[in-house]
């Protein structure tokens, strides 16, 4: 197989199995912006082409920062090589509506604190409410701004809100917290029905002293299975469409994918990692947060490198909500 001149090779490489999952990788025997001996993943495309991906965490360790894709580099692109790591840490967390796991007390204050206790740099929210007239009047403790908001506080300046469940009384979907400022972000509804709240809340923050940009989706998945695939597909499409092959992407969320089948055509169709799995060999189990037997929450990522990442299962998380937090740390 002979691969164009443009993207840098001088002799044929060849394609060979990933180690750690069926995808394909391009081992490099000669190029202009690689090491000889180096690997790069690619993506087949209908007919010959081949589309190209940027995955530092695929560079052996503490060379991450140094790799730099051939197309930022026949584009004359920017190269963080010299720059420091930009480390990031992010939090998911189906909050249950600021209600405890027996829907019996409101405990949205309790959530705050832990979140400000874990400090971290974005953190992905699912089942937060923007607005329930009722419970404004008949909950003790019922912040007077929306959820989103009220978490948020003075730590996370910048949030992303996205409205998908609308009923008489108000509406309730997933948020987006961040330190950084969004450069955008959109919602996209996937839900078949009104009143179930299923969306892709998409941002991309951007850090102002390096400039390095990452994309981040909110997710909340369906609990029926054809439901969950009909939405796999519409993310799949979204991101092909709308997020280059070479960004830096966390995607992370509530996927209720308790078998398993969605996230390994998530690792497969889309060359993404799950960063628990990653670190501990198997998806975490978060849910039910008292006694967690399904696999229900995850972090997947690209383009950046896992240094660390934990579920917060124990005292006081499994008494906040019906679902554990996930947290995972990468430098990009």
């Amino acid at each position: 197989m002979v691969f164009p001149a443009q993207y840098g090779l001088r002799r044929p490489g060849c394609l060979k199995p990933s180690p750690s999952s069926p995808t394909l990788f391009l081992y490099l025997q000669s190029c202009r912006y690689r090491n000889p001996g180096e690997y790069i993943h690619v993506f087949p495309l209908d007919g010959p082409k081949l589309r190209f991906g940027y995955y530092p965490h695929l560079a052996p360790k503490g060379e991450g920062s140094e790799w730099r894709s051939i197309r930022q580099a026949q584009a004359g692109g920017k190269s963080y090589r010299h720059m420091a790591p930009f480390t990031i840490k992010v939090l998911t967390y189906n909050i249950h509506k600021g209600f405890d796991i027996y829907n019996r007390q409101f405990v949205l204050h309790l959530i705050r604190e832990q979140l400000q206790a874990v400090n971290v740099d974005v953190v992905f929210l699912q089942e937060i409410h923007g607005r329930h007239e009722r419970h404004e009047n008949r909950v003790d403790g019922w912040p007077t701004v929306s959820q989103f908001e009220y978490l948020a506080d003075q730590v996370w300046t910048h949030y992303a809100y996205g409205r998908n469940a609308i009923y008489n009384a108000g509406h309730h979907g997933n948020a987006i917290l961040s330190k950084y400022p969004f450069e955008k972000w959109q919602n996209i509804n996937v839900s078949p029905w009104r009143r179930a709240s299923r969306s892709l809340l998409h941002g991309v923050i951007q850090d102002p002293q390096s400039g390095r940009r990452l994309d981040v989706i909110c997710v909340h998945l369906g609990l029926i299975g054809l439901e969950r695939s009909r939405q796999f597909r519409i993310l799949g499409k979204y991101i092909d469409e709308n997020i280059g092959v070479d960004a830096p992407l966390v995607l992370a969320g509530d996927f209720n994918d308790w078998s398993g089948r969605l996230g390994r055509r998530l690792e497969t169709d889309l060359a993404l990692q799950e960063a628990f799995q990653v670190s501990h060999g198997h998806y975490a189990r978060t849910y039910p947060a008292h006694w967690p037997l399904l696999q229900m929450d995850r972090i997947y990522f690209r383009g950046l490198q896992l240094s660390d990442c934990k579920c917060f299962g124990g005292p006081p998380w499994k008494r906040l909500s019906d679902h554990a937090p996930l947290y995972a740390q990468f430098e990009l």
